[in-house]
């Protein structure tokens, strides 16, 4: 077939194509073919190709008598089976429409994995994060404790060294005091005590002398 009289590329003369199919008979041989069976499918094709629609049905005849189709538009032979144009686009619009279903089904349930997939990663980073933050806060939480509890041991500590140093300074003030006290009382002691010995002391001496002078024999003139 010439697309148009000149052999132009991309040029499409409608009319002289038609007058081609013409006068080659194409046209008579598709309307022949439109007439009869144009169709013809061996019975494991037949399966293989429509399986999806007749998968439940234990033969070609059960499912074509289930698909209430017009007995006129096929005949089934000993290896074949033979259909109109009309009942084999009736068939291809039923097989789409079956495909069309299962392609939803199998794309929901795609979509499905993926959302759980994807649910599953964001809970599984949920969990990570969570647990990373919750130690994070409990370091902080102890760090922070720890903090508190120096800072607590270090005012304890603090304290107990000015009271502890008021309570020495007041201890030590007192046992000088006392100190003070009991060394001036010893002084004095040893001062009395050494007051009585020179006086005893000196009270032997005067005795002593008295008994000589009266001792002495009188001397003659």
């Amino acid at each position: 077939l010439k697309s148009n009289e000149f052999l132009v590329p991309k040029s499409f003369d409608r009319d002289m194509i038609l007058r081609q199919l013409r006068y080659t008979g194409m046209l008579d041989t598709v309307k022949i073919r439109k007439s009869g069976y144009s169709v013809r499918y061996a019975f494991e094709e037949f399966r293989r190709i429509y399986w999806p629609l007749m998968r439940t049905f234990p033969s070609i005849q059960a499912f074509l008598a289930n698909m209430k189709l017009d007995a006129n538009q096929y005949q089934i032979g000993r290896t074949k089976i033979f259909m109109r144009s009309r009942l084999h686009a009736q068939l291809q619009e039923a097989l789409n429409d079956r495909l069309s279903r299962y392609i939803v089904v199998l794309q929901r349930w795609a979509r499905m994995c993926l959302q759980r997939l994807r649910f599953w990663r964001i809970r599984r980073s949920i969990v990570v994060i969570q647990s990373w933050y919750r130690g994070y806060a409990t370091r902080k939480m102890f760090y922070e404790e720890k903090v508190r509890v120096a800072a607590a041991l270090t005012v304890q500590r603090a304290w107990r060294r000015f009271f502890e140093r008021k309570r020495y300074v007041a201890v030590k003030g007192a046992v000088v005091v006392l100190q003070r006290s009991w060394r001036r009382k010893l002084e004095r002691n040893r001062g009395l005590a050494e007051k009585l010995k020179m006086d005893e002391q000196a009270s032997d001496v005067a005795g002593g002398t008295e008994g000589d002078i009266s001792s002495e024999p009188p001397r003659l003139r």
